[in-house]
């Protein structure tokens, strides 16, 4: 069926086809001609028939119901025009025995479509750190990194990417990094060091080395065995977005900017000051935050803000 007639069929007839209910009824692996249970008269005052069906060149459907998921019900319907005639029991049988080859076709192709998803949501959560994670064999080659790791080899001067293999900036710990990456692929035990950036004044890394096990994002992130680098920055803690604290505690923008200003160690009146506007206003805004963060001081607000994983833009 070409674009307008499927339109047709899926906004008007298809409920009024008689074909889908006989085939919804079928078991799994069931395959059944249509015409055995639809008779010429029922044809003959079907409007699906006459005003659709029939003038597509069609008459005649075996359809079956070869595999149904937690999901979903796959149908198939095989159509003949009026001139081929009726699907005859040995047309039956030789369309029988494809049922469980598509069968296996379906459920394949439900996997990938699963695990095209779980991908897909790996890589957004992934992405959404602050941390730059790197996946590397024994040898530091790099098998993929998330966005932050990308910027991170882009600006390369805190790692750099030589070949394809992952290295310090500073090329006095080249082999100590290397040795960090193996050490941790042959005896499957933690590694942590620290790393400083080429840039002034230098910036400090906490590198952590592991192997994931039976870690859902992490082991999607990289062939299994390989070695998982966590890069994530000394001395500064990302706070939570203004977007994510209107998220989570329906603030408005303006309350949000000052959760986040409070949390990051200013006082009310430094805000009061910088965002231009009255003390009165300040305290009724930290109000509102007090009440629908169901918190009772400034304190646990900066408590409770620091416990947000912060997600980057």
């Amino acid at each position: 069926l070409d674009e307008t007639e499927r339109a047709r069929y899926e906004t008007y007839y298809g409920p009024l086809d008689p074909t889908v209910q006989l085939v919804q009824r079928l078991d799994e692996g069931q395959l059944v001609a249509c015409h055995r249970h639809i008779s010429e008269k029922e044809v003959a005052r079907s409007e699906f028939y006459q005003d659709f069906y029939l003038r597509q060149g069609l008459r005649y459907v075996a359809g079956g119901r070869p595999w149904s998921s937690d999901e979903h019900d796959y149908f198939i319907g095989l159509h003949r025009d009026p001139r081929r005639g009726a699907y005859q029991p040995d047309d039956e049988a030789f369309l029988a025995q494809f049922m469980p080859h598509i069968r296996r076709s379906l459920q394949l192709t439900h996997r990938l479509q699963n695990e095209l998803m779980l991908r897909e949501a790996t890589e957004a959560a992934l992405n959404t750190t602050a941390m730059a994670i790197f996946a590397l064999t024994a040898s530091g080659q790099i098998q993929c990194a998330n966005q932050r790791g990308e910027d991170m080899l882009r600006q390369a001067d805190v790692l750099k990417s030589e070949a394809g293999v992952l290295l310090a900036a500073k090329g006095t710990i080249h082999s100590a990094f290397l040795s960090a990456v193996q050490a941790c692929k042959t005896t499957g035990q933690a590694q942590s060091f620290s790393l400083e950036s080429t840039s002034t004044p230098p910036r400090r890394y906490c590198v952590n080395l592991f192997v994931p096990r039976n870690h859902f994002f992490l082991n999607r992130l990289a062939t299994a065995g390989n070695v998982i680098c966590l890069v994530t920055p000394l001395g500064r803690q990302r706070l939570a977005t203004v977007e994510q604290l209107m998220a989570l505690f329906d603030l408005t923008p303006a309350e949000a900017r000052l959760a986040r200003a409070v949390a990051s160690g200013e006082t009310l009146a430094e805000y009061a000051k910088g965002a231009g506007i009255k003390m009165s206003t300040a305290r009724t805004q930290l109000s509102h935050i007090l009440e629908k963060t169901d918190t009772d001081r400034q304190a646990t607000i900066v408590q409770v803000i620091h416990g947000i994983p912060a997600l980057r833009k």
